[in-house]
């Protein structure tokens, strides 16, 4: 048999392996040959970028915009980004290399800043991680129709092609930066620092000693104002958090933060499982000095099931917490933390919380970098980078059960710290599920007591029905709309919930 007639006896997705390899077989002075994503181009004169900036030209070519030979410096940037073989970069524009004065340029419809960052997104195995997780932050930080006064707590990206002294790099993130004009601070009075690490002052766990004289206190980075370096309103925030007793913390803690602010972070790092937003890679700014403090994520590459690393993590149950955050989640009155999480979380789950949503900007992000060529580019550039398109469908699948998990965990009530109550879960059988017009309930008889509580809720939080049973009872449910119900049940000592789905 000729090896012709062996390739055409393959199966449809061998072949296309096969293909996707002779493509990318190539040298590295490989040129990408598509305008649908933009392309920038930086010359050095082929000097080494290292930490320190060097003098460059930049160049776009695109379809909407196209910048010539403006003066650059352009420096690394990243943490553990520094490690990999594909590096990420801060590009600052100026108006020449003599006075070094910056000068504001708008690329691809963004702001018009001199600031820039270039993401490598080296270890994220799709190249979707950091824009399709902006994407979701964007749309929940913008249902809050906030004066823009108040500032802008994402950022945008666009992708972009980058060649370094005609060598071609690979596919970029060029992304705006969390910064003061960002996040509209008070010149004087404004202040914003970065977590760098999992401090005990990052995570509210301890309030050590500070120093005014250091940009740095315990893991964090000061920002702005750099001229005037002040940790007394933070450490004051993080001691607070860390000694105040329940009534004093749920009386006064929202005279230190935004309570909206911080209900939508809490949602938004577990709905992406973002394990290592939780205390680093965080923002943390106030507008001027009597404001409370706000947070706004940073580096969202660990998320879809993905960790920091690349490597992806099937697990999707669990609640990713600090110590600011275990004390919030028990704060149940009125228009407090706890309350208000349950009632956010149902609301964003209308429309930006959804799997149609999530897996639109997936899919679409996807779609842009395949469409173009963009993963045999990066195969043939990176010898190490190995191209899973079987990935997708792993994040889709993966972000449905994350969201499945914590419509049942966002269901529950919210428990303050006060409540003794111990709770274990309830066994009950529910069927037939789905169903059309007619559901059982039993509960496992050792369990069974004459007034176990049953409670049905919509999706969206809406009463449906309260009734009580001993062991058995059946519900009709013909004149229900169709979609999913949550059933809460308790019998005093043990609860449980569980979902229905009415078709």
């Amino acid at each position: 048999m000729t090896k012709i007639s062996i390739f055409f006896k393959m199966k449809p997705n061998k072949i296309f392996l096969i293909l996707f390899i002779l493509v990318t077989v190539t040298t590295k002075n490989i040129i990408a040959d598509t305008l649908d994503i933009p392309k920038i181009e930086i010359f050095t004169n082929n000097q080494v970028i290292n930490d320190e900036y060097i003098f460059g030209k930049l160049n776009l070519v695109s379809t909407h915009q196209n910048i010539d030979s403006l003066p650059i410096q352009i420096r690394l940037r990243g943490a553990s980004s520094r490690m990999q073989p594909k590096k990420s970069y801060r590009i600052e524009f100026i108006k020449d290399t003599v006075s070094l004065v910056t000068q504001n340029i708008s690329l691809l419809n963004m702001r018009s800043d001199d600031d820039w960052n270039l993401n490598a997104m080296y270890n994220e195995p799709m190249r979707i991680n950091s824009k399709s997780a902006f994407s979701i932050w964007s749309q929940i930080f913008n249902t809050r129709n906030l004066p823009l006064s108040y500032g802008n707590q994402s950022i945008a990206i666009e992708y972009v092609q980058l060649y370094i002294d005609n060598e071609y790099i690979g596919i970029y993130i060029l992304t705006e930066r969390i910064d003061k004009k960002q996040l509209n601070l008070n010149e004087e009075f404004g202040q914003l620092v970065k977590t760098l690490d999992h401090s005990e002052a990052a995570k509210f766990a301890k309030a050590k000693a500070y120093n005014n004289q250091s940009n740095i206190w315990d893991g964090i980075e000061w920002k702005h104002p750099e001229n005037k370096i002040n940790w007394e309103d933070l450490y004051d925030l993080v001691y607070f958090v860390t000694t105040s007793k329940d009534k004093q913390f749920y009386t006064y803690i929202s005279d230190y933060i935004d309570i909206d602010n911080f209900v939508d972070y809490y949602i938004f790092i577990n709905l992406l499982a973002l394990w290592d937003n939780t205390g680093k890679n965080i923002y943390i700014a106030k507008q001027d000095g009597a404001s409370p403090f706000t947070y706004t994520p940073w580096d969202l590459d660990g998320s879809f099931g993905f960790d920091w690393s690349g490597a992806f993590i099937t697990g999707y149950e669990g609640i990713l917490s600090n110590g600011l955050f275990d004390r919030l989640i028990h704060d149940c009155g009125n228009n407090k933390f706890g309350t208000l999480v349950k009632k956010r979380y149902f609301e964003l789950r209308e429309r930006i919380i959804t799997s149609n949503n999530i897996h639109s900007i997936l899919e679409q992000n996807y779609q842009l970098l395949y469409q173009n060529n963009i993963y045999s580019l990066e195969v043939g550039k990176w010898e190490k980078y190995i191209f899973k398109p079987e990935y997708l469908q792993l994040m889709k699948d993966w972000i449905d059960l994350r969201i499945d998990y914590l419509d049942t965990h966002f269901a529950q009530p919210c428990i303050s710290t006060s409540v003794t109550q111990n709770i274990f879960e309830l066994e009950v059988s529910i069927y037939p599920n789905p169903t059309k017009n007619i559901v059982n309930i039993s509960i496992r008889t050792d369990y069974a007591i004459p007034d176990s509580k049953m409670e049905v809720f919509s999706i969206n939080g809406q009463h449906v029905l309260t009734s009580y049973f001993q062991s058995q009872t059946q519900l009709n449910t013909d004149q229900w709309a169709k979609g999913l119900y949550l059933i809460h049940i308790n019998n005093g000592k043990k609860s449980t919930i569980q979902k229905l789905i009415v078709q």
